[in-house]
Order: structure tokens, then sequence, then C-alpha cells
């Protein structure tokens, strides 16, 4: 089973969001080591995410980055959530995907109920 491109999105997003300087170390640190013959990075994520599967990779640092990436935004939205104080505008000049509005809002809403 191949990444849809919705998983395709995402990856590049959390690698994105990375290099924007969000990083969290979720402290897992155990990625597969480079593997010549292993999966394309978003294939090893779509794997684990998907199935909890750690499958050899030929690109570990991308997956490494892809997965700080996403632990670091989840935990930057759960803070968002909990004490708010952006202004859309403020969150849009963050440059983050669009996609990410739509969470925060989703977790604003599960915060406040």
């Amino acid at each position: 089973m191949k990444p849809s491109k919705k998983v395709q999105r995402k990856f590049n997003d959390y690698i994105k969001i990375h290099d924007l300087g969000i990083n969290f170390d979720a402290g897992n640190t155990n990625y597969p080591e480079e593997d010549p013959n292993g999966i394309s990075a978003v294939e090893a994520f779509f794997q684990l995410e998907t199935f909890g599967k750690q499958l050899p990779t030929k690109e570990p640092q991308l997956l490494y980055k892809a997965l700080k990436g996403k632990a670091a935004f989840n935990l930057q939205v759960d803070m968002w959530s909990q004490d708010w104080t952006l202004t859309k505008q403020e969150f849009d000049s963050i440059q983050l995907p669009k996609w990410c509005w739509n969470t925060l809002l989703k977790q604003l809403i599960k915060h406040y109920k």
C-alpha cells in the first residue's frame, strides 16, 4: 500500500515545520539506519504512522526531520490551545501550511468544550 497524496503532503509539511525551526525531540531516536535498498522516507513515515512498522529506509535523515516536525507541531498546537494568545494574522505570519490552522481550531474547540 502506497502513501496517499495527503500523507505525502503532510510528510513534506512536517519537514517544512522542522526547517522553520519549530523542533521538539520526542525522545525517540531509534530511527532505522540508512539502507540503500530500503524504502523512501515518505513510505517509511506512512508505514510507521499507519501500521507502527519501522522499516529500513534509504532516507533516514528525511524521516527523522518529518517525525521531529510532527512532534513539534503537535506539542505546539497543544500549548497554543491551552493558552491562546495569537490572532489569525499572527498565526499566518509563522508560515505554517493551511491545514495547520484547521488542526489548531479543532484542538481549541476540544479544549474549551
